[in-house]
């Protein structure tokens, strides 16, 4: 069960869920190249509603770092396919401000690496944008054009 499982569950519930052999998925971490910057990151979330203040918590596993690269870890069994997963994946790797997750699988004992790509869908305006600076490039190569033809350059 992924950390981001646990946080969600019920203070009732967090008892029952199996957790994760820490000192197996550091030493994974190593045995794959990753350096463990931080253990157990922790953010802080405030969520107002009607002017009232509710305070919560989100909690990842690590956060490590391999070839300049920094990345925030989940160790899980769970598939990053499933949109509810991946709407928590997503809601972490925001609030930790990390483009890059690293799952790791504790029973295949290999890691996957997931990140977020927004496609958004052109509009009329990028159309317009885009011919505004096409017109503006083919005024200044229609003046160059005109100064060299009356041999004034």
């Amino acid at each position: 069960m992924a950390i981001l499982d646990f946080l969600f569950a019920s203070k009732k519930d967090r008892g029952s869920l199996p957790l994760f052999d820490e000192k197996e998925a550091e030493a994974l971490l190593g045995k794959h190249g990753f350096r463990i910057l931080k253990k157990k990151p922790r953010m802080t979330i405030a969520t107002q509603l009607d002017d009232k203040e509710h305070f919560g918590y989100l909690e990842a596993d690590y956060i490590v770092e391999r070839n300049k690269r920094r990345y925030l870890v989940v160790v899980s069994k769970d598939d990053a396919a499933d949109p509810v997963f991946r709407g928590k994946l997503l809601e972490a790797s925001y609030v930790f401000s990390q483009k890059n997750i690293l799952l790791l699988d504790m029973e295949s004992k290999s890691t996957h690496t997931v990140a977020f790509k927004f496609h958004r869908e052109t509009s009329f305006d990028d159309v317009f944008r885009a011919l505004i600076i096409v017109f503006i490039v083919l005024g200044i190569i229609g003046i160059i054009w005109l100064l060299l033809a009356a041999k004034l350059v």
